[in-house]
């Protein structure tokens, strides 16, 4: 039984340690680049004919 436990935790520490470097790596290294611009797009029987 305590091997069983033993092994349990250290999967699940991989699993929380993984899941931190990946939350870190969003967080920190990836850059922040803001919400999407709006877009309008006016609509025109040439724009809608050429698609």
């Amino acid at each position: 039984m305590n091997i069983f436990l033993r092994i349990v935790l250290f999967v699940v520490g991989g699993i929380v340690l993984a899941l931190g470097g990946l939350i870190g790596y969003v967080k920190f290294a990836l850059p922040n680049v803001g919400p999407a611009p709006e877009l309008v797009v006016e609509r025109t029987p040439d724009r809608i004919a050429r698609g």
